[in-house]
């Protein structure tokens, strides 16, 4: 997904190392509360720039691929069939369940195994 600058937005200049910095701390945040507490507009944002200052990207790309359309209307053929219901209902299955992050998860689990 290219990302296009808004000539009439402000914006700022800081040292790579800064940059790469805050990138690693916002690497941390997605792998630590993703899905359950990402911001989806910021994803793509992060993907381009840690790239771009030749990090490696979010696990979720490894996991999911691509910010295209393509990919996103292969997972969602995927969830409709693996769930046996069309992607509305599944969202709103979603939103009921109120998805949580791995972490939680596995604390969760952890907790019931003892």
């Amino acid at each position: 997904m290219e990302i296009r600058l808004d000539p009439e937005e402000e914006y700022v200049v800081m040292p790579l190392s800064i940059l790469e910095r805050i990138l690693r701390y916002a690497m941390v945040v997605c792998q630590e509360h993703c899905p359950a507490g990402r911001d989806p507009a910021t994803c793509p944002y992060i993907v381009n720039l840690t790239r771009q200052v030749g990090l490696s990207p979010p696990p979720c790309i490894n996991d999911y691929g691509e910010y295209r359309p393509e990919t996103f209307k292969v997972m969602i053929k995927d969830l409709e069939r693996k769930y046996g219901m069309g992607i509305e209902d599944f969202v709103n299955m979603i939103k009921r369940r109120k998805p949580r992050s791995l972490r939680s998860r596995l604390i969760s689990w952890r907790q019931r195994s003892i």
